[in-house]
């Protein structure tokens, strides 16, 4: 009895820290971006950047009244705007295709650049820096 106890609080404790949130884990541990996402928090909705494998990426930003054609749409309310990207720790380049000469995008060109330093990417885009933190929320 006592030895499956002892099992079960092991089964139990790896099971408590496999499920705990990752969003504080600070990603310039990381040797890729592969498989993150990174939230950008505006009043009006939150952009997230998800990083995939291949060098392939996209953001979801919010929809405000523009036209959209090409592109995913999800609800009406959020535009989802594909990419492929450079990671060259801590600095990474992305290339976004479709409509990311949207007056509406987020960015104010197809071509950002930006840095990480702990949970924080920072992407450039005309003249503006645009905070995003580790994690979708």
């Amino acid at each position: 009895m006592k030895h499956a106890l002892s099992i079960f609080l092991v089964l139990l404790v790896i099971i408590t820290l496999n499920c705990m949130p990752d969003d504080d884990r600070p990603p310039d541990v990381l040797d890729s971006i592969n498989r993150t996402g990174w939230t950008y928090t505006q009043p009006d909705g939150n952009s997230t950047l998800a990083f995939g494998s291949s060098n392939v990426c996209t953001i979801t930003q919010p929809i405000y009244n523009g036209e959209w054609t090409s592109s995913i749409i999800i609800d009406g309310t959020f535009v989802v705007i594909e990419g492929t990207f450079e990671y060259n720790q801590p600095n990474v380049s992305i290339k976004f295709t479709g409509e990311c000469t949207n007056e509406e995008f987020l960015f104010s060109s197809c071509n950002v650049s930006g840095s990480m330093s702990g949970n924080i990417l920072t992407i450039s885009s005309g003249g503006k820096e645009f905070e995003f933190k580790f994690g979708i929320k």
